[in-house]
This record gives structure tokens, C-alpha cells and sequence, in this order.
């Protein structure tokens, strides 16, 4: 999907998209299965493509998360979730209360996990706000060039209280599960 940026409109109504609008927009074909969005504000918004460290730590992530977990928990690798009407995201990793017929809500939610390359500010900003938002209690994010994990954590009314970053080396225990997560098990070695 090729996008445009809007940068100034001049007296013309904008209406913004909702959740179900983009997923009539894809019934229809006119966003394709593949195509990288996020709906922000009602506003679809591409997303940056994925490069192979990404992709090796999401890989490695989900097989560590699906090994960790028993099957009443679901594992969703590069879902959909709605967040409200006019927006979602598409998470690299999310960790819930099994469930089915029905879209995972704040209070099945273990655990959310992006993995950050050319993101890390969208991930650790206007993202962690908004998951805060939704009522994600633990959300992290994989700094692969800084090779460092962003825990946020004890949810408020305000957003997290707490935001820990933790080196590489440091296991940091996984919510309701009985393992440890150390980022070097995971990244490639550091290029010298």
C-alpha cells in the first residue's frame, strides 16, 4: 500500500476511520493482508518495513514465550488489537488469557512486547501511552541497538510508574509464568 502524507487541508472535513471501517476496507480489498498498518486516531498510518535482526527476535521471542506458557495462555504474534474504535495496533507479541470469538481485552492481557529497531521512540512514547491507555500492565520493548529491554510497569490512572532498563545480561522474570527473559540469549552478538 503506497501512502501520501496530508500535511495542510483547507476547508475540508475529514472524517477519521474507525476499527470496523479498516476491516471493511479489507473485506473489500482495498488494504491487503500484508499491508503494515496501525489505526491511530482514526488515522491509518504505515508502518515501518521489518529487517531480519527484527525478525530473528520476534522468532526467537515467540518460541520462547509459546515454549514458557501452557496452553491456557495464547501467545499472538503480529496480531490485531483494538485499542477503541479509532485505533489498534499490531504488537509484536502478545501474551493473554486464552480466549476465543472475541478480541482480547484489557484484563486477558499478560504481557505486550515490541521489538524496536527504527521505532523506539514511536515504542516507547506515543505506544506505551496508549497501551498504558488501554490497560496493558506489563508492556516492554526490545532496544536491538542499544541491546537493552524497556520494562514498563505499575499501571496508574497517569500511565506506568515505573520504567526499568535493563541490560542484556540482567533475566528479567516473565509476568504469571515461571522463566526468566536475558536479552543476550536472544540478540545476535554485537558487531565489534
Amino acid at each position: 500500500m503506497s501512502m501520501v502524507a496530508v500535511r495542510h487541508i483547507d476547508e475540508a472535513a475529514v472524517r477519521p476511520l474507525t476499527f470496523d471501517d479498516v476491516l471493511q476496507m479489507v473485506e473489500a480489498g482495498i488494504l491487503g493482508k500484508n499491508d503494515r498498518v496501525e489505526l491511530v486516531d482514526g488515522v491509518l498510518v504505515e508502518m515501518s518495513p521489518q529487517g531480519i535482526d527484527h525478525s530473528d527476535v520476534v522468532t526467537d521471542l515467540a518460541r520462547l514465550l509459546f515454549s514458557t506458557y501452557p496452553a491456557t495462555f495464547d501467545v499472538r504474534v503480529q496480531t490485531t488489537h483494538p485499542l477503541d474504535p479509532w485505533q489498534f495496533r499490531e504488537p509484536d507479541l502478545v501474551v493473554s488469557h486464552r480466549i476465543r470469538g472475541r478480541w482480547p481485552e484489557p484484563g486477558d492481557v499478560v504481557l505486550v512486547i515490541e521489538v524496536a529497531k527504527t521505532s523506539i521512540r514511536y515504542d516507547t512514547g506515543r505506544k506505551a501511552r496508549d497501551y498504558a491507555a488501554w490497560g496493558v500492565r506489563d508492556y516492554w520493548v526490545v532496544d536491538i541497538d542499544r541491546r537493552q529491554l524497556i520494562v514498563h510497569t505499575d499501571l496508574d490512572a497517569d500511565g506506568y510508574r515505573t520504567i526499568a532498563t535493563i541490560s542484556e545480561t540482567v533475566a528479567r522474570p516473565l509476568p504469571d509464568a515461571d522463566a526468566e527473559l536475558r536479552l543476550a540469549d536472544l540478540l545476535p552478538p554485537p558487531t565489534t
